[in-house]
Order: structure tokens, then C-alpha cells, then sequence
């Protein structure tokens, strides 16, 4: 498709999406659909982009911020509000081909140096960091599932001690850095583990002292809803069960 054809559409989408957020799923599905990579857009444009593994060269932006964020597919990270048995928080961060994951229950902090527990889970896939829905009853997991945040991160390694030379290393050390570029999550963070409670590994994590610490922020109270959609948990479960 020529680039003109849907650089109108575009621009009509940029002004629809400010004022009904919601609408930013439909235009991302049409984009995918005429198979035209994002990279191809201008910046501003980089609206309708989405996290897809067959393109090289992504953005994504949601309702959450008007910041492109090119993806690096190898160095993702996804949170992943989870209302289960109980709601939380699903940090997940992309190591090789798979989805390393920790259950935060109250999610992160954008406060220097406040810890949040972290609880070691079950590794996922990495197409899972793309899940937006409802998990039914009786199957893992089981609840209401929206992608809270998204974005890139870069390990902040120390080359100097071999045992954490690697971001998979650094997690079997039990102790690493890392640096995240989301939509509402920026900056530094460390993890440690901390020990073992019901046969899972219990680990904080907490901000690092930089700038895009922050202690008037509560991002999981004041930007609650879905950056890929929109949505709110319930306006998920509820389209989902529609849907069914």
C-alpha cells in the first residue's frame, strides 16, 4: 500500500485517539493489517505502531503518554495487571526466548530505594507479553489480564564480577540492575533475592536514586488502565465476556 493511502487515516486517528483512547486497539489492528512496517512512518505517526514480532522496527504508544518508544524485541519488558485470586502485578522481562516473571503485589514504586515484594513465578512465553483478556476459570492464572506498561530495559551489568556478567546470570545470582523505558515506568531499578516462603523465591525490587525518581508519583493509582487499549479491568473482563 502506498504511503499516502494511510498517512490521511493516520493523522485522523493521532486527534480520534487523544480523545477516545479506546479506539487505539482498532487503528493498531489496521495497521497490522496492510502489513506496512511502522518504521515507515514519521515519528508523530508512530501512534498506530505495535509490538509485532515480524516487524524490525517498532514503536508503540499508548493513552498513557504521546512518547514513541522504539522496541528492542530482545531487551522487553511487560507489567501485566492480573486480577486473579488476588490483584497484582506481573513484572515480566524477556530473556532469551522466554518471559522471566515476577508477581509484584503492589507493583512498582517510582519512590528512590521503596522496596515491593516480588515473588518469583513461572516463566511465560514471550508471545504472552502481547495478552490482553480474560483467563478462564479452572485454567493458571485464572482472571482478568491487561498490559499495564510496556517497553524496553537495558541491563546494568557489572563486567567485573563474572557471575553476573549476563542479565541471566545476575538473576541466578539473585541480584541485578536494570534501567526500564515504559510508558509510565522509567529508570532505574535493583532486585534481590531475599529467600524462600511456600516454595517460591521471594525477591524486592525497588527504584534507584536517579532522575526519574519520583516520590509524589503512585502510577497504579492515578494511571490505573490498559496502555495498549485503554481499558480498564473491568471494562476488559466485561468486552471479554461480551465476546464469549
Amino acid at each position: 500500500m502506498p504511503y499516502f493511502a494511510i498517512r490521511i487515516p493516520l493523522c485522523i486517528a493521532e486527534c480520534i485517539v487523544q480523545f477516545e483512547p479506546r479506539l487505539l486497539g482498532r487503528w493498531q489492528e489496521a495497521i497490522r493489517c496492510t502489513g506496512y512496517p511502522a518504521h515507515r512512518f514519521p515519528n508523530e505517526m508512530c501512534l498506530a505502531g505495535q509490538q509485532i514480532p515480524d516487524w524490525h522496527d517498532t514503536c508503540v504508544i499508548g493513552p498513557a503518554t504521546n512518547r514513541p518508544i522504539p522496541m528492542n524485541q530482545d531487551k522487553l519488558f511487560v507489567i501485566q495487571k492480573h486480577d486473579a485470586s488476588t490483584l497484582h502485578y506481573d513484572f515480566r522481562l524477556r530473556v532469551g526466548d522466554a518471559l522471566i516473571s515476577w508477581a509484584v503485589p503492589k507493583g512498582l514504586s517510582t519512590a528512590a530505594n521503596e522496596k515491593r515484594l516480588a515473588i518469583r513465578v513461572d516463566d511465560h512465553e514471550v508471545d504472552y507479553a502481547e495478552f490482553e483478556g480474560v483467563i478462564p476459570e479452572g485454567e493458571y492464572g485464572a482472571g482478568t489480564v491487561m498490559i499495564w506498561d510496556r517497553g524496553n530495559y537495558e541491563p546494568l551489568l557489572d563486567e567485573k564480577d563474572e557471575a553476573k556478567s549476563s542479565i541471566k546470570e545476575a538473576i541466578e545470582a539473585g541480584a541485578l540492575k536494570f534501567k526500564l523505558d515504559g510508558e509510565k515506568i522509567q529508570g532505574g531499578y535493583a532486585m534481590a533475592k531475599t529467600g524462600k516462603q511456600n516454595g517460591q523465591d521471594q525477591w524486592v525490587i525497588f527504584k534507584l536514586d536517579d532522575e526519574a525518581a519520583d516520590a509524589r508519583r503512585n502510577p497504579t493509582s492515578s494511571e490505573p488502565d490498559s496502555v495498549k487499549t485503554g481499558r480498564s479491568i473491568n471494562e476488559i473482563e466485561a468486552e471479554e465476556s461480551e465476546d464469549d
